[in-house]
């Protein structure tokens, strides 16, 4: 199992780096209304996303478990912490 860690691709790498570098750049420019901290915000965080998403190996974690093991620990969250700030702030 651990050769599935050796094996690294380096354009990966790179373009992981480059998109955590925008995000932390898209949060330093103080200014939204600046057209280059617009242009980071528009695309900085779906691709940092996208490329950790292709690291994934099914190998490591069947899909099932992966996609169930996220419900849990993202949606059910955000689906009750969701509700609570509903109720809380009486529907908006």
């Amino acid at each position: 199992m651990e050769e599935i860690y050796k094996k690294r691709i380096l354009w990966i790498d790179v373009a992981r780096g480059i998109a955590i570098l925008l995000v932390v750049l898209g949060h330093c420019i103080g200014d939204l209304n600046d057209p280059g901290n617009r242009f980071i915000l528009a695309f900085h965080m779906p691709l940092f996303f996208f490329i950790s998403g292709m690291c994934i190996s099914e190998k490591v974690i069947p899909l099932k478990e992966y996609l169930m093991k996220k419900i849990r620990t993202l949606l059910m969250p955000q689906f009750v912490l969701g509700t609570m700030n509903f109720i809380l702030n009486r529907g908006g």
